[in-house]
């Protein structure tokens, strides 16, 4: 494991993760834990609509995010245009991940958002600006609102028969594909919030304030979040 120096200083606030409506608990816990583990700090949670339910967490789900909320930043936030004031003040660009219909040459998923490109380098300028990208439900997707809001609509090219990826699986690959296009993301992190993750990882596990080893991966019961 990572000392805790290390571990911070490669964490970024350069990309944010948006769940917008993820009611399926195991891959919210799923998509925490891949957050952590490449380094992201914020993650923006977007409640599903009203009347909306969690499916039940299964056994083999239930320690799915190994605690690795504990080392998150979360802010709560009540809708699509919330999201986007929020990226207004913070000098982001709201991107939104969009996968065109399969056998479809049209890339635009509403008349008012942006056409889908491919997050890949030549399809979208380098280097990355600071950005907020959301996933929506696993069904749905992102919420029309939400399209019409953004300022890029992203996707991952597939190549097999079955045009669709697992929310938290497309997490993880769309995390990996920024974090190639932009190195430099990494460390790009205000100093008062590595103190605070510094010393949540001491809190987490004191022996890491004379070991310097990174956390463990101490199962935790996790609840969903939203």
């Amino acid at each position: 494991a990572l000392p805790i120096c290390d571990v911070v200083a490669q964490r970024t606030q350069r990309f944010v993760v948006v769940l917008e409506g993820v009611r399926n608990s195991a891959n919210q816990q799923m998509i925490f834990r891949t957050c952590e583990a490449l380094g992201i700090q914020e993650v923006w949670l977007v409640r599903p609509p009203a009347g909306s339910k969690y499916r039940a967490v299964t056994v083999r789900s239930r320690h799915a995010s190994r605690g690795a909320e504990r080392f998150l930043s979360f802010r709560r936030l009540e809708s699509a245009a919330a999201v986007a004031e929020l990226c207004k003040d913070e000098g982001r660009e709201l991107w939104v991940s969009y996968c065109p219909p399969s056998g479809s040459s049209d890339t635009a998923p509403a008349a008012a958002a942006p056409a889908a490109v491919a997050l890949a380098e030549g399809s979208v300028a380098t280097p990355l600006p600071r950005l907020a990208l959301v996933l929506g439900t696993e069904g749905e997707g992102v919420s029309p609102e939400m399209l019409r809001l953004a300022e890029r609509a992203v996707f991952l090219p597939m190549y097999g028969f079955v045009q669709s990826l697992n929310v938290a699986v497309a997490c993880g690959m769309l995390l990996q594909r920024l974090f190639d296009l932009c190195p430099s993301a990494r460390g790009d992190i205000e100093e008062s919030v590595q103190a605070e993750l510094r010393a949540r990882a001491i809190a987490s596990k004191p022996r890491l304030a004379a070991a310097e080893d990174g956390p463990s991966d101490a199962e935790v019961d996790e609840e969903p979040v939203l």
